[in-house]
């Protein structure tokens, strides 16, 4: 009888063993999700190897997305001229507070020894474990893209040998984990630099993000253009520490010039004429002249179009379901 159970006990073992490991040894998280053979996901001829992660409880959006990500990378592998395609999937699982990103590589080794990575970025303490994309506010908000694109844009500017100089950027799916207090944003071979350097990962320190809101009712539009225009002492001074002077203005003078400075940084501007200077560069036209308004206490405001923030101070901003503007810098 003993041997009987035994035996019996071995055989539920290597049964289990062969559909579900407990925590991937991929993973140093304290989600320890199980891991699931990958080989189950393939219905052609493409042999696959390795495991993928799978998170119980109400989680079926990441599961899916998961499960859909390695079919995708399959059936591409499929597509291979190789005689015997075939497909290796690993993953490892990072955390920060409650986000946490699974991070999968699937490797053809079918001889072109391709390695592709891709992401899953969940909230694990919402019940529906809601998936994270790049413009999220858990990851870089709603100017994520455009800061992203700076900060490559940047490092391809300081390792112009090492990146391809024709990267255009990334879009809303990009994919990218988070660490710690960084979005690790994560290219495919090939993708942004030559293949001898592998995959590569860039990542963006969400601490040198600020944010700044101009509520809906502190901008106007302009007199003679129908386009927002920005109080420039408030974004300027209030948002984002530059400061303001007016530069030898009279009480008489009909285009009182306006100086904004940060370190080595220079803008200038003359009421009533639309030329923008920025350190010294050829002056830009905008769609308005700088203009100044009476508030209720019959203070003078001087506004700016919109664009003064992206085009002279580099600043990204979007408009919130109220109708505010939230303006985004990122500073290194």
């Amino acid at each position: 009888m003993k041997k009987t159970s035994f035996i019996i006990t071995l055989i539920f073992l290597l049964i289990l063993n062969s559909i579900t490991i407990w925590g991937s040894p991929a993973s140093n998280s304290g989600v320890a999700p199980l891991s699931r053979s990958a080989s189950a996901l393939t219905k052609t001829a493409v042999k696959v190897s390795g495991t993928y992660p799978y998170f119980e409880g109400n989680s079926f959006n990441v599961n899916q997305k998961i499960q859909a990500i390695i079919t995708a990378n399959i059936k591409e592998e499929g597509k291979s001229s190789t005689l015997n395609p075939n497909l290796s999937v690993s993953y490892r699982i990072e955390e920060s507070g409650n986000i946490v990103s699974v991070i999968l590589t699937s490797t053809s080794s079918s001889g072109s020894s391709m390695e592709k990575i891709d992401t899953v970025v969940f909230d694990n303490s919402k019940g529906s474990k809601e998936i994270i994309r790049i413009t999220d506010d858990a990851a870089l908000g709603k100017n994520g893209i455009k800061i992203a694109n700076k900060k490559i844009s940047t490092t391809i500017s300081k390792n112009p040998g090492k990146y391809n100089v024709d990267f255009s950027g990334i879009g809303v799916n990009a994919d990218f984990y988070i660490k710690d207090n960084s979005v690790y944003l994560v290219f495919d071979k090939y993708e942004i630099s030559p293949g001898v350097y592998g995959t590569q990962e860039i990542a963006v320190d969400k601490s040198k993000i600020k944010n700044f809101k101009i509520l809906s009712s502190e901008y106007v539009y302009g007199s003679s253009y129908n386009i927002r225009m920005i109080p420039l002492r408030k974004i300027c001074k209030e948002g984002f520490d530059y400061d303001v002077r007016w530069h030898n203005a009279t009480p008489t003078m009909k285009n009182p010039k306006i100086l904004i400075l940060k370190d080595n940084f220079i803008a200038s501007l003359s009421i009533g004429i639309n030329e923008y200077s920025k350190n010294n560069f050829t002056p830009q036209i905008l769609e308005a002249p700088p203009e100044i308004r009476a508030d209720a206490n019959n203070n003078g405001i001087t506004y700016v179009p919109i664009s003064f923030a992206e085009t002279i101070l580099d600043l990204f901003y979007y408009v919130d379901s109220a109708g505010n503007l939230v303006f985004s810098s990122y500073e290194e």
